[in-house]
């Protein structure tokens, strides 16, 4: 096995790193695509959680050890629930402002 002592780790100064750094996102801007779903930039501006492509409720605040006793006598055990999309039909005007 070689000893390598003298081998530089990292990108070997503050101005190779900023370089290389700035070569990365030239590279990735050739390679942006447009947005899958438009009408849920929106709700991700204003916080919305999603998980796996669908939109969450926020889970309620409550005290850390209440979680086991809520599991139980939740209807959905405590799990997170899905919006119905019913209700959300009019979310692509939320990011704009009606006169």
């Amino acid at each position: 096995m070689r000893l390598r002592t003298k081998v530089t780790k990292g990108p070997g100064s503050r101005a190779a790193g900023i370089a290389m750094a700035y070569k990365l996102i030239e590279a990735a801007q050739t390679r942006w695509r447009k947005v899958n779903a438009p009408e849920f930039v929106a709700l991700v501006r204003l916080g919305a959680l999603f998980h796996k492509g669908k939109l969450l409720e926020r889970p309620p605040r409550h005290h850390p050890g209440i979680a086991d006793r809520r599991s139980r006598h939740h209807p959905n055990g405590g799990r997170l629930k899905t919006y119905r999309s019913a209700g959300f039909d009019n979310i692509s005007a939320a990011g704009s402002t009606s006169s």
